[in-house]
């Protein structure tokens, strides 16, 4: 697969709040919050790659864009309450 810089950045290189972050712990829940946000949006390009659209499918779709708007949400209070730490 190819990844673009900024992916690879965020994948390889501690950002200034990840240094931050308290507990061992609150970085293994970042790394797994931001994996889960990845899989998430490979998985929704792959199903709008797709050429047909059922209701079903349409569905799935808008379920895991808010899953993964969750994710997301969850990324960034956890940044948050490690650049205020």
């Amino acid at each position: 697969k190819i990844t673009s810089l900024a992916t690879r950045e965020t994948q390889e290189c501690p950002t200034h709040m990840e240094q931050n972050l308290g507990t061992a712990e609150d970085k293994e829940i970042l790394t797994r919050l931001r994996e889960e946000h990845r899989e998430l949006d490979s998985k929704i390009r792959e199903l709008e790659g797709q050429s047909s659209f059922s209701v079903a499918k349409q569905t799935e779709i808008k379920q895991l864009k808010k899953l993964k708007l969750r994710k997301k949400d969850e990324i960034f209070q956890l940044e948050q309450r490690a650049a205020v730490a």
